[in-house]
């Protein structure tokens, strides 16, 4: 009963977590591509790598569905074989890392996105 809820609660905190993420890459970033389009400068490869994977969420988007069936599926697996391995605390443990790669993904894309700023800030100077 109790590995039952620890799964649920996990799963939904990775569910939360990976919506959020993709909100960022979705809507957010946008506004910054067109942004540093007018800086005319080369982009530092993270925020390229940002750039083109916020395009390539917009443009494929039909995939999402399918790929959050198959996270929910890995997510619900992974944390029930941990659970069965070593028990409730294995199973938390696991999907506390999971989430913190969720977060330092989020924070990373952030980071990203100022980059350019930053070094146009270093250029005024």
């Amino acid at each position: 009963m109790r590995q039952t809820l620890v799964i649920g609660l996990c799963v939904g905190l990775h569910a939360v977590l990976a919506l959020c993420v993709l909100a960022i890459l979705g809507s957010v970033v946008p506004p910054f591509e067109a942004m540093f389009a007018d800086f005319g400068t080369a982009l530092p490869w993270p925020t390229d790598l940002v750039l083109r994977l916020s395009r390539n969420l917009r443009t494929t988007w039909w995939l999402l569905p399918p790929a959050a069936l198959l996270g929910l599926a890995l997510d619900v697996g992974l944390l029930w074989l941990a659970g069965r391995w070593k028990g409730s605390i294995a199973c938390l443990g696991l999907g506390a890392l999971i989430a913190g790669a969720q977060l330092l993904a989020g924070l990373l894309i952030v980071a990203a996105l100022y980059l350019p700023i930053f070094a146009l800030a270093e250029a005024v100077r």
